[in-house]
């Protein structure tokens, strides 16, 4: 399937490809790279535990902190090992009907798994990557291509994609006579706008408060990091009530 994390829990929660009603439980990942602070939001990983999780089917979504030039294939061996003592005491205490209720949850393990301190569960800390966007030129891109490999496939694929798309506008134009695209016409005498492409460049550096009782603080310290995660995105009583303050100087008819 292609799709993200979701689209394939999303996927088996209709069996339409296992024989079940839903599953007992759902572990999403491991992910090559922590997801802590505001990586959660935008995280596939987590989001296929959401997406479990508002199926209303417990879920796990695993995360290990893979260091570039440190970090193996291996360690995910031992991520695995080190997460299975949550994943089988889940599905235990899921079949004996005593698992805790309302939320799903989010582990990050540290670069060396087998190392860890032990596990901590901890709030969701507001650490993010460093990005920058860097616009490449069309040189730069080909150049990107040809060192790639992907060059010569990429040509092939683009004649085998014209020859398809001829044969389609011809068989098209046999089968509608009559039918004319104006638009198209109209916009044919026009030159294409220029694309414009760039590139992300991440950084290993976490930007934002990095605090041991915080999920990536206490990753970098060497512990599994464990946070209980929900839908609820609603902020706390007393930031709500400024708000409500604000709305009510710029639009009282709203209150």
């Amino acid at each position: 399937m292609v799709g993200t994390p979701a689209d394939c829990v999303s996927l088996a929660m209709t069996a339409s490809i296992f024989p079940w009603t839903k599953p007992t439980l759902v572990v999403s990942g491991i992910n090559k790279g922590s997801n802590c602070g505001y990586h959660i939001f935008y995280s596939g990983t987590v989001a296929g535990a959401r997406e479990a999780y508002i199926s209303g089917v417990p879920a796990i979504s695993i995360s290990l902190d893979w260091k570039r030039g440190k970090s193996s294939d291996d360690d995910f061996k031992s991520a695995a090992a080190v997460s299975l003592p949550l994943i089988k005491a889940s599905l235990r205490d899921i079949q004996g009907g005593v698992y805790p209720k309302g939320f799903f949850l989010n582990v990050d393990l540290p670069a060396s798994p087998s190392e860890h301190k032990g596990y901590k569960v901890i709030r969701q800390g507001t650490s993010r990557l460093s990005l920058k966007w860097k616009k490449v030129t069309q040189e730069k891109r080909m150049q990107m291509l040809k060192d790639s490999g992907i060059g010569l496939q990429m040509s092939q694929l683009g004649l085998a994609a014209s020859a398809a798309g001829a044969a389609r506008r011809a068989n098209f134009k046999k089968q509608n006579p009559d039918v004319e695209s104006v638009g198209a016409n109209e916009e044919s005498d026009k030159e294409p706008s220029p694309r414009m492409r760039f590139r992300l460049e991440g950084a290993e550096q976490e930007l934002g408060a990095i605090e041991p009782d915080h999920d990536f603080g206490a990753l970098q310290q060497g512990y599994v990091s464990i946070t209980a995660l929900g839908l609820d995105t609603h902020v706390e009583a007393t930031t709500r009530a400024q708000v409500e303050k604000w709305v009510a100087g710029v639009a009282p008819s709203a209150l």
